[in-house]
């Protein structure tokens, strides 16, 4: 419930925040609430992957795509993600969850979530890695047609080399897959 009520709050306020562009850092507050501890006292790590969700919902009302993928009857889907965590987060911390589009290849898009604490020495959290595909009803849209529809944005700075070297283990592991099951 207490995910609903953040993406509630997202989308009825994120219409009010500062324009960016979709390749512009998007800074998404949040607080520590109970439901997001676990046993030991700190964020379930399960939880971050969720709050990133709703950082990217924020990030996608920004920078004015949720627009163009509503009127092209488009919507992302993550199909990869990985984490690190740094440091815990506890029981009503302030912090936020940096989200930016750091690149895309012919299929895929890349995204980075950096999670810092929103105090005075904004300490790394947890910093991930997702990767995910735009679909319609038909399938998978090449990333060339949502580049064009977006205005022809112009890639980051070339990826991370970890991000990088994530993206093309995923490749191999998926063309092993396609090989077990031929």
């Amino acid at each position: 419930m207490n995910l609903w009520i953040r993406l509630l709050l997202i989308l009825a306020l994120g219409w009010r925040r500062s324009r960016m562009l979709v390749t512009e850092c998007c800074s998404t507050p949040f607080i520590v609430m109970p439901s997001d501890i676990d046993l030991l006292g700190h964020v379930n790590n399960g939880k971050y992957f969720s709050l990133m969700d709703v950082a990217r919902t924020d990030h996608a009302i920004r920078s004015g795509y949720v627009s163009i993928f509503r009127r092209q009857a488009w919507w992302p889907v993550v199909v990869a993600g990985t984490i690190q965590f740094y440091s815990s987060l506890l029981p009503f911390r302030r912090f936020v969850i940096e989200t930016r589009l750091i690149g895309w290849d012919e299929r895929t898009f890349f995204v980075h979530h950096r999670v810092v604490r929103n105090d005075a020495n904004r300490k790394l959290v947890a910093q991930a890695a997702v990767r995910a595909v735009i679909r319609n009803s038909a399938g998978t849209i090449a990333t060339a047609d949502v580049v064009a529809a977006l205005g022809n944005i112009v890639p980051p700075e070339p990826m991370p080399d970890w991000i990088a070297g994530w993206a093309r283990s995923l490749d191999q592991v998926r063309l092993e897959h396609k090989r077990e099951v031929v």
